[in-house]
């Protein structure tokens, strides 16, 4: 069977959000500018992609490098079409990964298209799916002891079992927030910190042991991405699993970390992480390890959040809820959202992603100029 992509078409966003928190280091953005990908088959068919990483970077770049590249090639034949997009990353770039998020809305439109050629979801094509509905986790943003409380309540009055607080702008703080948070949610909602790199591994040390005492699920990101020596060292001294995402984009890189025993747990993008054909060799690799993964995602539209999904679905164990979902884009560009449930995300039924892209919102919000804040 050959499904021959005919046409690859690029799509710069500019979505509002309805809301935001605070990290250590700043805002996030009040908008997603993100890059959508469509391929289209000679038949007709129909891909979908999506880079949740500003788009005015990333859309000239597939336009420029990659789109003649997929025109003519056979879209079921994913590691392939992978090994072409190495050969122009390495000439262009001298090594994998910068280019990843591009990767990633190229891959995941593909394998929207498999699907649709193949009659099977995503999920199918990945492997053996093992649940249906996703656990998330949502964001309590940098702030004072009662907004942080304020926050996670309402979380886990809409049926979240895990609560993610961002950590690293002020150690007595922190610690007093985390603390708050666990005697006012009690001992059954596990707490997530996410420092984002902001301490050196003396700090990490010294405020993660006062953190452990409040239900700390695990630390993510304490040390900054380079510090492996580091991370290996604060395994040692805590007692809390670490959590990497800043830490890796590539394969090459999730190896260093295990190698080195320095990470517990993966937390997986799949815009940074170059779709879901490189983020299951990750997957695979992890198993060997015995290291835990988990999805994370910057506030996808529809169509990186249905690939995110799927994705999920095939994790053999899943025992970290995943930040893929945080309902704070105006609209996610679908004519019909997933549906969700009690701090869970439902995987979608039909075949590819199972998701209809609505091409008129696509269009509107193509014409809104680009700004990366």
């Amino acid at each position: 069977m050959k499904a021959i992509i005919r046409e690859v078409k690029v799509y710069g966003v500019k979505v509002p959000r309805k809301g935001t928190w605070s990290l250590h280091r700043g805002t996030i953005p009040t908008h997603s500018t993100f890059t959508l990908v469509k391929v289209v088959s000679e038949d007709g068919v129909v891909g979908w992609g999506e880079a949740t990483i500003p788009f005015p970077t990333l859309k000239p770049l597939i336009e420029y490098y990659w789109s003649d590249l997929l025109i003519g090639r056979n879209a079921l034949d994913i590691a392939h079409i992978h090994d072409e997009l190495d050969r122009i990353e390495m000439m262009v770039m001298e090594r994998i990964g910068f280019w990843n998020p591009a990767r990633a809305a190229i891959d995941i439109a593909l394998h929207d298209m498999k699907g649709k050629y193949l009659g099977l979801p995503v999920s199918s094509l990945l492997g053996s799916v093992y649940r249906d509905r996703i656990p998330m986790i949502k964001n309590v943003g940098i702030g004072d002891v009662n907004q942080s409380v304020q926050v996670a309540e309402r979380l886990v009055g809409e049926g979240y079992r895990t609560v993610k607080i961002r950590v690293g702008a002020d150690e007595k703080l922190d610690v007093e927030r985390i603390t708050a948070l666990h005697q006012h949610l009690g001992p059954d909602i596990p707490i997530r910190a996410d420092a984002n790199q902001a301490w050196n591994l003396k700090q990490a040390v010294s405020i993660i042991k006062r953190m452990e005492a409040n239900g700390l699920e695990s630390i993510e990101q304490p040390l900054k991405r380079w510090d492996i020596d580091g991370a290996r060292e604060l395994m040692k001294l805590i007692d809390a699993p670490i959590m990497a995402d800043e830490g890796f984009w590539t394969l090459d890189e999730a190896m260093a970390l295990m190698h080195n025993r320095a990470v517990n747990i993966l937390h997986l993008y799949l815009s940074k992480c170059g779709g879901l054909y490189p983020s299951m060799q990750i997957v695979q690799a992890a198993r060997a390890f015995d290291v835990d993964v988990t999805l994370g995602e910057r506030l996808p539209l529809g169509i990186c959040e249905a690939a995110d999904a799927h994705f999920a679905a095939v994790l053999p164990k899943l025992r970290y809820p995943c930040a893929i979902s945080y309902d704070l884009n105006e609209d996610d560009l679908l004519t019909e959202s997933l549906a969700r449930s009690a701090g869970s995300l439902h995987v979608p039924d039909g075949i590819g992603l199972g998701i209809e892209v609505d091409e008129e919102k696509v269009a509107f919000y193509s014409e809104q100029p680009a700004r990366l804040v």
